[in-house]
């Protein structure tokens, strides 16, 4: 009977002390970045003094975590406060300001505050490393002017915030009445950016806000972890002191995933510390698969036969050898590139020049030239002759060697020789047959323009006689009227002095 009494109170010390052990180490912090994640684990004093590394297990939806490392540093506590700064807070905001201080004041040396503000834009107040008169300043000197709200861009923003933090706790705090008015972004991509970061964020509200707006609000940061609750001034320092972790020393562990991962919101991850207790958090994993290496070629087993000393270094120095002769693949390729090239334009070249000899004529045209301006111009035999440069012709003709005998005197005919083969004459035949045709053109566009001024010119003529002769008849008109006006003033005249006789 002792015995089995003295069992079943054994047995129940050790519930006792695992659920005791159970509920002081809690998953506080998870970072997700598959394969790799990082767990905060936070405890009483003394709880993680005899962890051994070898011991620690952890799970993640059944898949086993390898433990990479295990970190023991001090944690520091960084509170991101955001406060919403529209008038539809007003009634609460000097209380809000007062219990915010009143946080600053209880935080421990190693703790920071970065505070944020928002109501049409985000700002951020404190940044953490200010001195606490000039912090204490900044926060009693908040107001809120603002008439609109963007608070799903701000919970983004917050998600954010948080992300990017560097601190080993992250508390962040909200208040507000959880009314959008302007956000840019939407209900869903804000409740998508919660469940991502899973940090819980907790909200106060103020007590007057309608009851189905509380609940939106609730519902919206419960899907971080968290929730949102009235905020009432006697209780606020207690409800914010519930929220600081309760652990005087933490770990980091550091676990790597090495299997499959299906995407989930609500994947369980389970860490045994080594006791046989299981600590237990839910975070959301996106679809995950290890990359598969390609095999390494198997490299050949030794044999066990050991040949002859003489035998192996004289077989292994042309291996050697070979090796190091070797040229890059791209080397190789190059060059063969390169000859492929020069072998395409050597016989384009003898192909635009069909039976072409190599054999240069030009000393046999120069001798051929002497001698018939020797035989013509007798007296000027010191007078050398040189042959012109060689010629290429028009851009689509093949090359011509020219060779011309300077001009000796007047009135004697200049001798031209050509070496041509039949592509070169066709080719000559086209250039002079295009030449005159150009040379055509460019006279009847010529004439044209002559033809074009002659007509302009005569139309020209043509108006100024007309208006010359306008002129004129302009001209004989007034001098008719004015002549036939004098004829009439000198009857007149010529009857009054009549009719003055006659009285």
């Amino acid at each position: 009977m002792k015995k089995s009494l003295f069992t079943v109170f054994l047995t129940l010390l050790i519930l006792v002390n695992s659920i005791i052990f159970a509920s002081a180490a809690e998953i506080y912090d998870i970072k997700t970045d598959l394969p790799d994640l990082t767990v905060v684990i936070g405890a009483e004093s003394g709880t993680f003094s005899s962890i051994d590394k070898e011991k620690v297990k952890a799970s993640l939806e059944g898949n086993d975590l390898a433990v990479s490392d295990i970190d023991f540093e001090s944690k520091v506590i960084e509170w991101v406060v955001i406060v919403d700064t529209s008038q539809s807070v007003k009634s609460i905001f000097d209380s809000e300001k007062k219990a915010i201080a009143a946080l600053y004041d209880s935080m421990s040396e190693n703790d920071k505050m970065s505070l944020y503000t928002f109501d049409t834009s985000f700002k951020q107040v404190l940044k953490g490393n200010e001195k606490p008169e000039d912090a204490k300043a900044k926060i009693n000197a908040l107001t809120c002017p603002g008439l609109d709200t963007i608070f799903y861009d701000t919970i983004i923003k917050v998600t954010d915030v948080v992300e990017k933090s560097d601190s080993d706790f992250c508390v962040p705090v909200l208040f507000s009445d959880g009314v959008d008015t302007i956000s840019k972004k939407s209900l869903s991509d804000a409740e998508k950016s919660l469940k991502e970061n899973g940090t819980p964020i907790s909200g106060f509200y103020p007590e007057s806000l309608d009851a189905k707006k509380a609940d939106s609000f609730n519902k919206l940061l419960k899907m971080s972890g968290g929730k949102a609750e009235s905020f009432k001034i006697d209780n606020i320092s207690s409800k914010l002191e519930s929220l600081v972790p309760k652990t005087e020393e933490a770990i980091t562990i550091r676990l790597t995933n090495t299997g499959s991962i299906t995407a989930n919101d609500a994947a369980d991850l389970t860490i045994d510390l080594g006791d046989g207790n299981e600590i237990k958090k839910n975070i959301s994993v996106p679809d995950w698969a290890p990359v598969t290496q390609p095999e390494e070629t198997s490299a050949q087993p030794e044999t066990t036969s050991v040949p002859d000393v003489t035998e192996s270094t004289t077989s292994a120095q042309p291996v050697v050898q070979e090796e190091k002769s070797k040229l890059p693949i791209f080397v190789i390729c190059a060059l063969i590139i390169l000859a492929v090239v020069v072998i395409v334009a050597v016989f384009i070249r003898k192909k635009k020049n069909p039976g072409t000899d190599d054999t240069d004529h030009t000393d046999d045209i120069n001798e051929n030239i002497k001698d018939k301006t020797d035989s013509g111009n007798t007296g000027d035999k010191n007078k050398k002759v040189k042959p012109d440069k060689e010629k290429i012709d028009k851009p689509g003709f093949s090359k011509i060697k020219r060779v011309s005998k300077p001009k000796i005197e007047k009135g004697k005919e200049q001798t031209t020789f050509y070496i041509l083969d039949e592509k070169q004459k066709k080719d000559m035949r086209q250039y002079e047959k295009a030449t005159q045709e150009k040379k055509t053109r460019k006279k009847e566009i010529q004439f044209e323009k002559e033809k074009f001024k002659k007509e302009k010119a005569e139309a020209r003529k043509a108006a100024a006689a007309e208006a010359k002769a306008a002129k004129e008849e302009a001209k004989k008109e007034k001098a008719l009227k004015a002549g036939k006006t004098v004829k009439k003033e000198e009857a007149m005249f010529s009857f009054t002095s009549s009719e003055s006789k006659k009285k």
